[in-house]
């Protein structure tokens, strides 16, 4: 056992040898053959702000307030104007942008849509009502959504019709 002993203590001396040079030596090895390749950093952006003129009354950092409805001149015109004066339904106080299609109620005769409103109501809408800020008439109440027919001015005193949809809103599920 003994013998054993002094064999392991020899090799572990002999291991020690391996490493004669000092420490500073390979420190100063390794330095000279280590090589950085960088690159140059790019220009420092310099941020000029524009001076800021108040061209109206409005403050810049005030939330606008929503355009009130101006009636237009009633002019005899020979194009397409829209029907005659009517009451305006709930709903065409909001933006379309506003208003979210959540579900459809009813069989397939008659079909009501629920829309939400930025009031947080739910309203009942079918064909034939109104809603959003253009004039738009429900003409089809679908499973995946309202079709349209909003009622544009086109600047020169006549009228413009295109078809619009607002699509059931799709709510993901809460993990």
């Amino acid at each position: 056992m003994q013998r054993w002993s002094w064999l392991a203590v020899a090799m572990l001396l002999w291991g020690c040898q391996a490493n004669e040079g000092s420490v500073e030596q390979v420190i100063a090895r390794v330095t000279a053959q280590a090589s950085a390749q960088t690159a140059d950093l790019p220009a420092e952006y310099v941020y000029r702000a524009d001076p800021f003129v108040l061209a109206g009354e409005r403050v810049p950092f005030a939330r606008p307030r929503a355009e009130a409805r101006v009636p237009e001149p009633q002019e005899e015109t020979a194009c397409w104007q829209p029907e005659g004066q009517r009451k305006p339904m709930p709903l065409e106080q909001f933006a379309l942008e506003q208003l979210e299609m959540k579900g459809v109620i009813g069989d397939g005769q008659r079909r009501w849509a629920l829309i939400y409103t930025p009031a947080k109501q739910l309203v009942k809408v079918r064909r034939g009502h109104y809603l959003g800020l253009n004039y738009g008439r429900v003409t089809r109440v679908k499973a995946t959504g309202l079709e349209l027919v909003e009622t544009l001015p086109d600047g020169a005193g006549c009228w413009l019709t295109r078809t619009v949809s607002l699509p059931i809103a799709v709510t993901e599920p809460t993990g």
